[in-house]
């Protein structure tokens, strides 16, 4: 195996997202952000934010790209950090918001 795969661990993919486990490397970062520069759509890492029972609540903001930033009107070091449910209020009260977080 090699050290990206280390880093990553195994990545599922849905219909709308990818989600890597990764551990806390600067590898894995690097690959990411890398990742992210050479999309030309708005794409964001996240994750996910559980209540105290470990329900799902939120997504938090953890990296985007350029096209992402543009389409939120606000630079990532702004963003990055923020749950998606302040960044676009609209979104969180709709059953696809819900779904995503099941």
């Amino acid at each position: 195996q090699t050290s990206t795969q280390q880093a990553l661990g195994p990545a599922a993919v849905g219909p709308l997202t990818f989600s890597f486990v990764m551990e806390d490397s600067a590898a894995a970062t690097s690959l990411l952000q890398a990742f992210l520069d050479a999309s030309p759509s708005a794409t964001v890492i996240y994750e996910t934010e559980r209540d105290s029972h470990g329900r799902p609540v939120d997504l938090r903001l953890t990296m985007l790209n350029q096209p992402a930033e543009q389409w939120l009107a606000q630079p990532g070091t702004v963003v990055v950090g923020k749950r998606l449910s302040e960044l676009v209020p609209d979104l969180a009260p709709t059953e696809r918001f819900r779904r995503t977080l099941a």
